[in-house]
């Protein structure tokens, strides 16, 4: 959303309609409500231009960014799976963050 204020949207993309998606994460439930909310308030376009695209149930494969939160969950469970002692005592749970941050960068762009 916040590109939609730059100088650059406004002088060259404002004709144009806004696509949402989004997946059915119980999380996302109050996107679209927002996003008119968000552009009303910024008077940035006509919410007719919002169009709100919904990913089906159960479609990953639509969905390119739960690849990657599948790589790092898998990652992390099993950098878990090690006694809690010995991380503590090679101290890698700094390494471990980083690591992680890292890995979800290269899943993202690849």
């Amino acid at each position: 959303m916040a590109a939609l204020r730059s100088d650059e949207y406004k002088e060259h993309e404002a004709t144009k309609k806004i696509a949402i998606v989004t997946d059915n994460a119980p999380a996302h439930s109050n996107v679209e409500k927002l996003a008119h909310q968000m552009l009303a308030q910024d008077e940035i376009v006509n919410l007719n231009k919002l169009e709100m695209l919904r990913l089906g149930p159960y479609s990953p494969i639509m969905n390119p960014i739960e690849g990657c939160w599948n790589s790092l969950k898998a990652r992390i469970k099993r950098f878990a799976a090690e006694p809690k002692n010995e991380m503590m005592i090679r101290g890698e749970c700094g390494y471990f963050y980083g690591a992680a941050y890292e890995h979800l960068e290269r899943s993202v762009y690849r």
